[in-house]
């Protein structure tokens, strides 16, 4: 379980959006098991760029880009990629790791 912040496009206020996250070598991999039109990853996709707050860490993710099942779903524990089936949701977010400037 993870949390995404990320700031609205429109109100430039931040949200917490809660979900499930899980890590690639560059970064992590998000399903998106409400499809691609919900406004958490338009704002991320406009920004380009968001915090997820995981095990009590903030770490910067950039990058923002929609994959299909088979780029996506390979970074998924296989129970997870059973239950995604069932949830028919095929697509996904992966997001890359940023260096934050000292």
């Amino acid at each position: 379980m993870a949390i995404v912040l990320h700031r609205g496009r429109v109100t430039g206020y931040e949200y917490r959006t809660p979900l499930f996250a899980f890590p690639t070598d560059e970064g992590f991999a998000i399903a998106l098991t409400y499809g691609r039109d919900v406004d958490w990853l338009k704002n991320v996709q406009a920004a380009g760029t968001c915090v997820l707050v995981r095990s009590g860490e903030a770490i910067r993710l950039g990058n923002p880009r929609v994959v299909g099942w088979a780029s996506g779903s390979r970074h998924m524990p296989f129970p997870v990629r059973v239950s995604l089936l069932g949830l028919q949701a095929r697509d996904f977010l992966l997001l890359d790791r940023v260096e934050i400037d000292a």
